[in-house]
């Protein structure tokens, strides 16, 4: 078997081998532990090129430590946040925004992204809320924040992402 075939067989057994002790751990991730494995087994010559055209360089020192893949997957996980979407329409008002996002911060939400748009008299708001660690249950967070945005004269309307994605699919 030609060298540039064995190195892609072992580059697919090892990826086989991390996704599946890695379960829902994205690309990277995977790359990363795949990369990190072959280097501590003498890898080729000092890199390896994955199928899908990634060069994976070996990490210096030798065998990585248990520490450097728990930290590659808890970096994975930080970036898939449980997100939710909100979008607040109504007529401009003074202090819409700061009431909004103090409601959201003491339910626990994070705002990772806002938007607000001011056309006419008329005020939009799009707001990208992790709800990972919320105080109360969503449908809770959800009703405070219409009951909160009613008293302000809005509307809201509070997707998690996993609905919002299944509503791009169909």
């Amino acid at each position: 078997m030609p060298k540039d075939d064995l190195d892609q067989v072992t580059v697919r057994t090892v990826v086989r081998a991390a996704v599946a002790r890695l379960g829902s751990a994205g690309p990277e991730v995977v790359e990363a532990v795949v990369s990190e494995v072959l280097a501590a087994i003498g890898g080729n010559a000092g890199h390896v090129t994955t199928p899908r055209g990634a060069v994976l360089l070996p990490i210096a020192g030798g065998a990585p430590s248990f520490d450097v893949c728990a930290s590659c997957i808890d970096q994975e996980q930080a970036r898939k946040r449980s997100r939710a979407v909100m979008t607040t329409t109504g007529r401009n008002s003074k202090g819409i925004v700061a009431r909004v996002t103090a409601h959201i911060a003491e339910l626990g939400g994070d705002i990772l992204d806002i938007s607000q748009t001011l056309v006419g008299d008329f005020f939009t708001m799009i707001i990208v809320i992790d709800v990972a660690s919320l105080s109360v249950p969503f449908e809770r967070f959800q009703e405070e924040l219409q009951e909160a945005a009613r008293e302000l004269g809005c509307q809201v309307m509070l997707m998690h992402e996993q609905v919002m994605s299944s509503l791009h699919r169909v």
